[in-house]
Formats: C-alpha cells, structure tokens, sequence
C-alpha cells in the first residue's frame, strides 16, 4: 500500500498546496464553497474564522462527492444499532426458581 499512500498523498499536497504560488492570492479557496479559504488579517480575525468554521467538515473538503457523507450516515447508524442489539442480548431465559420448600402448597 505504500505506493498508494504516496499517490495519494501527493494528490491532495498538490490540491492545497500549488507550485504556482496560488496559495498565496487572497482570494484561494480550499473548495469550491467559500467556507473553507485562507483567511486574511490579523490573529483575531482568524480565530474569528476558524470558530466559525462547520463542527462536521464537509466531504468536498477532502475531495469527495456529496454522497460521501450520506455513506458515513449509514455507516454510523448501522454502528449505533449493532451496539444496541449487543447491549440489549438475546433476550436470555428466566429464572426458573420454585420447587423450594417455601413455594409448596399443602
């Protein structure tokens, strides 16, 4: 795998990081929404953008289809259920119990 992770690795370096000086024009974007760029001023201008930034990042900042998100959804759900029904056993059998001396009727 260690020629895939190379290819891989070096598609996304030349994705966000371009040899044509890109990077450095304010206006670069990191995806085609303007969500993710490269903030511009001061630190507390880019504290303010990055605390504005999504909880959940979404795929197209890692290069994915929309629907990558949607298969993550599933995944987690399908995840969250197999943990309830392990939690949640089989159901197991009673407890038997009678038969003692107290449970006799005479």
């Amino acid at each position: 795998t260690d020629a895939q992770d190379k290819r891989s690795i070096s598609s996304i370096i030349r994705r966000y990081l371009p040899t044509d000086g890109a990077l450095l024009n304010d206006d670069f974007r990191l995806s085609s929404s303007d969500t993710y760029s490269v903030p511009v001023g001061t630190i507390d201008t880019v504290r303010d953008f990055i605390r504005g930034l999504p909880v959940e990042d979404a795929p197209e900042i890692f290069g994915l289809h929309e629907n990558a998100d949607i298969t993550l959804q599933q995944k987690d759900t399908k995840a969250i259920i197999d943990t309830v029904i392990l939690v949640a056993g089989s159901g197991g059998g009673g407890g038997g119990g009678g038969g003692g001396e107290d449970d006799l009727v005479t």
